[in-house]
């Protein structure tokens, strides 16, 4: 029962997105609403769709080793794709900062709505970080057929983010938004993170915290860009899909 808790996740990540712009649709411009929307693109094609890619790599890692029993190398690939999700937030991070500039240098919108963009994804990068890990983290469970409490986290913290953006869109509009997006980045990995350190039935779980291990050893380099050669294809795949997807959607 692995495509069933896989499939339960991703419909609620995506109904945050929807949460969201029900609630700014109650209380803001137009403006705002287009606003939203051309962020939520540039953060999924700029950041979701690369993260989410370097991810990938734990499909045949940790599975592998997991197959195995070599246990503490499963942990030991969760190190690396943490370590290398650092280094992706520092420039996605970036990139998404700069996204009112890079939509006005397109001529993508209105002078408006790109500001309105901007004050959204630069908010956004708060929680970035954040859902990064989440999502190495439950990459990293998924792969030894944990894949039920990445459903489970979502369970709880939709409902959540649904009472921040009640709670602060009607008075910050779309820095409410932006707060309440960033909020859930954090919220889903403190809730993985938790799940894992006292309700994981594998013991190795536990110590998914101690990302500094990535750089112990005879292979630390070597095995850092191990792990990059193998995320770097599931990292093209998945973003010309999200990037074709936003392309034909615009």
């Amino acid at each position: 029962m692995l495509a069933g808790p896989s499939m339960g996740m991703y419909l609620l990540v995506m109904a945050t997105e929807t949460i969201s712009l029900l609630v700014l649709s109650r209380h803001g411009s137009t403006a705002e609403l287009a606003g939203l929307g051309l962020g939520n693109l540039v953060y999924n094609c700029v950041a979701l769709a690369v993260g989410f890619g370097f991810t990938g790599s734990q499909d045949t890692l940790v599975t592998q080793a997991f197959g195995s029993n070599r246990l503490e190398l499963c942990e030991l690939y969760l190190h690396r794709c943490q370590v290398w999700m650092c280094a992706v937030f520092l420039v996605s991070g970036m990139v998404i900062g700069f996204t009112e500039p890079l939509l006005r240098l397109l001529r993508a919108c209105d002078e408006e709505t790109a500001s309105h963009a901007g004050i959204y994804t630069r908010l956004l990068v708060l929680g970035l970080l954040g859902t990064f890990q989440y999502s190495a983290l439950r990459k990293f469970l998924a792969a030894q057929k944990l894949a039920r409490p990445g459903m489970y986290v979502q369970m709880m913290s939709l409902p959540i983010h649904f009472l921040w953006c009640i709670l602060l869109v009607p008075r910050y509009r779309m820095r409410g938004v932006g707060m309440a997006m960033a909020f859930k980045g954090w919220l889903d990995f403190f809730l993985l993170g938790l799940y894992s350190s006292w309700l994981a039935p594998l013991p190795h779980c536990r110590h998914w915290w101690k990302v500094w291990r990535a750089f112990m050893g005879d292979r630390v380099w070597p095995g850092l860009r191990e792990y990059l050669r193998l995320a770097l294809p599931c990292v093209a795949m998945m973003a010309v899909e999200w990037w074709a997807f936003a392309t034909r959607k615009g």
